[in-house]
């Protein structure tokens, strides 16, 4: 079971990062919108900061909170313009989970106090010209393969999120 969930993940993943990097290689045109946004993101109520370069790639970081816990997370995103202030986004980073205590008791989590997971990322980042705001909605689908269940580890393809932050 975990052998093919990896090599589901391995498979799709690859494919996928060479086109987004082939096709962040095709534009010349300037590919920031923005240096730094910090605001919010919600897939769990969180903080979000992205940062980017002008080599068309992202850091951001992520601090959400969920009944679950506390997840911390760094996605690498290559990001591209498409027409106007709409952008395009795919990469991958990791998060870790740290359970909030009564969670982990009721869910009979023993012998680990968080889990560690990978983590891909594809959405669109839309910039209006004349607000100081940026809007991002996205789908990031995550591999947990440290702490999960009891150590089953699982494949989470409904993560994602919209996300509103002050772009400087």
């Amino acid at each position: 079971m975990y052998y093919r969930a990896i090599r589901k993940f391995i498979l799709t993943a690859i494919p996928v990062f060479g086109l987004v990097h082939f096709c962040a290689a095709q534009y010349d045109q300037e590919r920031v919108l923005y240096n730094v946004a910090l605001g919010i993101k919600y897939y769990a109520p969180g903080i979000s900061i992205k940062i980017n370069s002008t080599e068309g790639y992202v850091l951001e970081f992520q601090a959400l909170h969920k009944a679950s816990g506390t997840i911390m997370g760094t996605l690498y995103e290559f990001q591209t313009r498409m027409k106007g202030q709409l952008s395009w986004y795919a990469g991958g980073g990791a998060h870790l989970i740290i359970w909030e205590p009564s969670w982990k008791k009721a869910k009979r989590l023993y012998g680990s106090d968080g889990s560690l997971a990978v983590d891909g990322v594809i959405g669109l980042d839309y910039k209006p010209e004349a607000w100081p705001f940026d809007i991002s909605f996205d789908w990031q689908p995550n591999f947990t393969f440290m702490g999960a269940n009891n150590g089953n580890n699982k494949f989470n393809p409904l993560s994602g999120g919209i996300g509103l932050r002050f772009a400087l």
